[in-house]
């Protein structure tokens, strides 16, 4: 209901502002309809964020943005579709770490290179992994995290919504950069690696905020820290890993908006202007930050290099932890 609520809020808010500010065509386009494919199921962050980005480029450019949801092999299957896209702006991305950093470094069989195949446009949000046990726990701090797991190496567990996933991997990198020992369990989605965090059966969790926001505002989570260069601005009681002697823990999960690679610079650039002018709005920013996502935005060529560094820093941590794809 809050993320609903969230989402229609955005589209109220940009719809306002952008009202009667329709943006020239380049070239014509779009002269139709424009698919947003979404290769998750529908009601995730990453589908909010794309809803809000569809709902600023059809103000914008006077065509349809519809977002099509295609789920399947943690967003592969998706990304697949618009990889062999033609490259005209009429198919897009919405994107994530999950399909574009994480599965080519899981899967030994991709049909897509995600660095020669797409083509950023602009990034929209990221939510960093918050390190997070049930109220009652007995660990208080992320220094009792760490001591508690230095004391009986194996015997605290961590769940997540499977191998691979943001959340198995912010507990991998965690354990990387300060050396403990955890048993990761992995669930068929968040939700019930999330129950079993709440009843007792799991110790912590390493999960996107934006996951665990309600039940850390409703009090029975706890977060201990947060995986992020700085503090969360709508969060700020909330310190960061490094804050608390863990250096160079940050990892999250990013979207945005990205197309079939030798997409024409001229429709990639007024894609991501329009969308960079809409994401400065103040009511927008405020609601993802209370929802503990931050918006992001930024060139192209930012987008690129930050897919760049991130599976760099993938491929290192695949080592140290011996992860070995399937």
């Amino acid at each position: 209901m809050q993320r609903r609520h969230f989402l229609q809020g955005a589209l109220t808010l940009y719809a306002v502002a952008a009202r009667g500010a329709q943006a020239q065509p380049v070239d014509g386009y779009p002269d139709h309809t424009v698919r947003v494919i979404l290769p998750f199921a529908p009601g995730g962050a990453i589908d909010q964020m794309a809803r809000i980005a569809s709902q600023m480029l059809d103000k914008r450019l006077g065509q349809s943005f519809l977002v099509e949801s295609k789920p399947g092999a943690g967003g592969v299957l998706g990304t697949a579709v618009v990889v062999h896209s033609a490259a005209d702006g009429y198919t897009l991305l919405a994107a994530s770490a999950s399909a574009v950093t994480i599965a080519p470094l899981m899967l030994a069989a991709m049909p897509y290179d995600p660095e020669k195949d797409l083509q950023p446009i602009v990034m929209l949000g990221d939510s960093p992994i918050a390190v997070v046990v049930r109220h009652e726990s007995p660990i208080l701090t992320l220094a009792d995290l760490i001591a508690a797991a230095k004391a009986a190496p194996g015997k605290l567990t961590f769940g997540s919504a499977g191998t691979g996933s943001a959340a198995h991997l912010g507990g991998e990198m965690f354990m990387w950069r300060t050396g403990v020992k955890l048993t990761h369990i992995p669930y068929r989605g968040v939700s019930p690696a999330l129950i079993d965090l709440l009843a007792g059966r799991l110790d912590v969790m390493f999960v996107n905020y934006s996951v665990v926001h309600p039940s850390v505002k409703a009090g029975s989570l706890r977060v201990l820290a947060i995986a992020a260069k700085e503090r969360l601005a709508a969060l700020p009681r909330f310190p960061t890993a490094a804050e608390l002697g863990v250096k160079d823990y940050v990892a999250g999960n990013w979207n945005g908006l990205m197309a079939p690679a030798k997409t024409p610079s001229t429709i990639v650039n007024l894609l991501n202007r329009i969308v960079v002018e809409g994401f400065r709005d103040p009511g927008l920013i405020a609601r993802m930050a209370d929802m503990g996502m931050t918006a992001v935005t930024g060139t192209p060529e930012e987008f690129a290099q930050h897919i760049k560094l991130e599976i760099a820093q993938m491929k290192a941590l695949f080592a140290a932890a011996n992860i070995k794809p399937a």
